[in-house]
């Protein structure tokens, strides 16, 4: 049972922030070797009744941002 308080989107946090004894979603999918690659994206649409929003996990969608992407690394 989940007994704390969250300000994120569950499963996306790092472990050492989860309910202890649980593995985020995430890395969940990342042991099971379920994702290409270490990275999940999302895509908020502006319109949508014309386009959806997507999250993807193992990659991104190069169609789905305007250039230059720039890459910022998390570490807490």
């Amino acid at each position: 049972m989940f007994s704390g308080s969250f300000d994120a989107i569950i499963g996306l946090a790092y472990p050492s922030m989860a309910e202890p004894g649980l593995l985020p979603f995430f890395d969940s999918m990342i042991q099971q070797n379920l994702v290409d690659n270490n990275i999940f994206a999302f895509y908020m649409s502006m319109n949508p009744q014309i386009d959806d929003s997507e999250l993807t996990f193992g990659y991104y969608d190069e169609h789905r941002f305007v250039s230059p992407l720039v890459w910022h690394p998390v570490i807490d």
